[in-house]
């Protein structure tokens, strides 16, 4: 799904291993590692928080997880929910600040934004 303004697409790999226990004969209560790795997409929001005018930062928020060709559906589901939550700690203390421009005598104030539309990252500022 494209994004829209003000989110993001995120592709990455997650690996998910396990260790696997035998339950019988003389190697009963070994443990095995079993991995396998799944292709994620996650949209997210962009969200700007203000401290005062020019000053504050952006954070960013997943809102969904998608984990194509996972079979059944409820696999699928719960998979996804695990790992949107893994992915919501892992960026929840991502924060990305921003402050007063300064060129010389001349010091451009954000007013509005930052926003992502039209594949930019738009501000609106004064001097």
């Amino acid at each position: 799904m494209p994004p829209t303004a003000n989110t993001f697409n995120l592709h990455t790999k997650a690996t998910i291993q396990i260790g696997c226990a035998t339950w019988e004969g003389q190697d009963r209560g070994h443990v095995t590692p079993l991995a396998t790795t799944l292709d994620v997409w996650a949209l997210g929001e962009v969200i700007p928080h203000y401290f005062g005018p020019g000053t504050g930062f952006v954070s960013l928020k997943i809102d969904r997880v998608l984990l194509p060709e996972i079979r059944p559906a409820s696999l699928e589901q719960v998979l996804e929910c695990l790992l949107r939550m893994v992915l919501a700690a892992a960026l929840q203390n991502v924060s990305l600040p921003f402050t007063p421009f300064s060129l010389g005598a001349f010091q451009l104030i954000l007013e509005r934004g930052p926003e992502i539309s039209d594949n930019q990252i738009k501000v609106w500022g004064s001097i």
